[in-house]
């Protein structure tokens, strides 16, 4: 199932294979931010809304099952934490607050810890282990530690507000992405930049998509303030070499050293690979015009004569031609037709 916040308020649950609208909850007042399902419970789910509340659902249920109202400005940003049995979320708001709650604690009192930030918070991250998040305000990416309850680090890589943050290489990597339109790549050791791309346009929302069992990063998801969806996608194995051999070829092209990057590769394929292609693409010494012929293939039901023709054989192709077959008899003045018997 997919889930989906709007403009409106309301929350809507999709059928990913028919389309079809499976639920709508519509207790927000305001725009829904942020929509996420629960990582323990199957039915259970989490939005974040410009009314300034965060709300636990679950799927059955026609209502919100908890409300946290202990913001007092726009909540933009929201995410589970993970490995919680107890099902701990975290929230970030246009109050400038980044917000541990606990749904074993109700309403405002359910805030468990507060961090407090220069800006408003875009969005928020939770770090494989339950024990860091990291948040964005403004152009600052900041790294909290829950144990200690206190940053741990501020990363200040960008030059405008970073919109979004995404996990990346099995949680060893952390991407962010600003209105600058750069998108940069963070190890989470010593928190260095590692790795960036620079887009044209201001970035609004960025992703990274795992594929295969296991869940190696596959596409960069990018949606840009220009209204484009940019979808980068890392290749590997053999898609990645031939990609190479591509970049290499068209770089050969471009310098003018086509002929020698040809005479490399005839090098690196068989013996008879050159016998196969001679003259294959030979248009002749100065022709104004070329003609292609017409490959027809193998010609099918034919008749005999037509077969005879084909061969040269025109007085045989005459003879299955007349009907009924005739047989000339050359005589020393007098040429007769006889019928065949």
């Amino acid at each position: 199932m997919l889930l989906a916040g709007g403009d409106s308020g309301a929350i809507q649950a999709f059928d990913v294979n028919s389309r079809a609208i499976l639920k709508t909850w519509r207790e927000h007042q305001q725009p829904v931010w942020r929509v996420a399902w629960s990582p323990m419970e199957l039915t259970g789910l989490m939005s974040c809304s410009d009314d300034a509340t965060v709300r636990l659902w679950d799927l059955p249920s026609d209502a919100s099952v908890q409300t946290f109202a202990g913001h007092t400005d726009y909540v933009r940003a929201g995410a589970w934490m993970p490995d919680q049995s107890s099902g701990l979320l975290v929230s970030g708001s246009y109050d400038t607050t980044v917000r541990l709650w606990d749904p074993r604690i109700s309403g405002a009192r359910g805030s468990v810890m507060t961090f407090k930030h220069a800006a408003p918070v875009e969005a928020v991250l939770s770090m494989p282990g339950g024990t860091t998040l990291v948040a964005a305000a403004d152009n600052v990416v900041s790294v909290l530690d829950l144990v200690a309850a206190r940053p741990r680090q501020l990363l200040r890589n960008h030059q405008k507000t970073v919109t979004s943050l995404s996990l990346a290489g099995g949680g060893t990597r952390v991407v962010s992405a600003g209105l600058d339109g750069h998108v940069k790549v963070f190890e989470t050791e010593g928190w260095n930049v590692v790795a960036g791309l620079k887009y044209q346009s201001p970035i609004l929302s960025m992703s990274v998509v795992g594929s295969g069992a296991g869940r190696e990063d596959k596409h960069l998801v990018v949606g840009m303030q220009s209204g484009l969806l940019s979808i980068r996608t890392r290749l590997s194995g053999k898609e990645k070499v031939a990609a190479r051999e591509r970049q290499k070829e068209m770089q050969a092209l471009v310098e003018g050293r086509i002929e020698e990057y040809d005479k490399k590769q005839g090098k690196k394929r068989g013996r008879g690979w050159d016998k196969a292609m001679r003259g294959k693409d030979y248009t002749g010494e100065g022709a104004d015009i070329v003609i292609n012929g017409n490959d027809r293939g193998k010609i099918k039901n034919s008749s005999k004569w037509e077969t005879a023709l084909r061969k040269g054989k025109y007085d045989l192709a005459l003879d299955l031609v007349l009907d009924p077959p005739v047989c000339f008899v050359r005589l020393p003045a007098i040429l007769l037709a006889v019928p065949r018997s």
